[in-house]
């Protein structure tokens, strides 16, 4: 069998089981209104127009959009206006929001989305942020974080180790912790395997890591 036509009824079927399993959940999932609440959605990702885009074009996460079935265009699909995001969130009963930043604009050229998610607060400020932090950026990542902690904005910081390519106990991530341990603030540090991107090996992420910023760090809030 020729080896591109293969590959393509193997991307065939991933995406149709894809929809049958998104079918499947829809069927069983519960009417609105009938979910009890109150709801703290701690991973929350805003499925605005340019977040979607963010996520479906960048290097990190496209490839790994495509080998788990992801229709790129349903994909896209999916995007809500901010009003509409808000209402969702207040139907269902959802009364915290997490959103969690990203910045690995020096490793992958994925630029920070801290901008745009101050939107989000401003719009509603019941929503709880974590901040986005490339620690590659030095003394400046360390400034951007206190002024957005102290402008009421933001409420904690996070890092993604995998994207950052660097280990949660580099020497690089020390100034980020005691910024936080300074600021009285947690930071969510991603732990876990670091599948489809180039460049990432899981001992970036290896849970033992963090036991280490742990034990240098006492009074470090850590949400991993």
């Amino acid at each position: 069998m020729d080896l591109l036509k293969l590959q393509e009824e193997l991307r065939e079927t991933a995406l149709q089981r894809s929809r049958d399993e998104k079918a499947a959940n829809k069927a069983a999932a519960p009417a609105a209104g009938k979910v009890k609440g109150p709801i703290i959605d701690f991973r929350y990702r805003p499925n605005t127009k340019s977040i979607i885009g963010g996520i479906a074009e960048s290097p990190i996460f496209r490839a790994g959009l495509i080998a788990n079935g992801v229709d790129i265009d349903e994909f896209y699909s999916r995007a809500r206006t901010m009003p509409e995001i808000i209402a969702d969130l207040k139907e269902h009963n959802v009364i915290k929001a997490v959103i969690v930043g990203r910045d690995a604009e020096t490793t992958y050229g994925y630029k920070p989305n801290n901008p745009e998610i101050r939107q989000f607060v401003q719009a509603c400020p019941e929503i709880f942020l974590g901040y986005g932090v490339d620690p590659h950026k030095g003394m400046q990542a360390i400034r951007d974080l206190d002024a957005a902690v102290k402008s009421g904005d933001f409420h904690g910081a996070a890092m993604d180790p995998m994207y950052a390519q660097l280990k949660s106990s580099d020497a690089k991530m020390y100034p980020v912790y005691a910024k936080c341990c300074e600021l009285n603030i947690p930071i969510v540090i991603t732990a876990g395997p670091a599948r489809y991107t180039a460049n990432t090996v899981m001992d970036y992420t290896h849970p033992s890591e963090i036991d280490i910023v742990a034990k240098d760090f006492p009074d470090l809030k850590i949400i991993i």
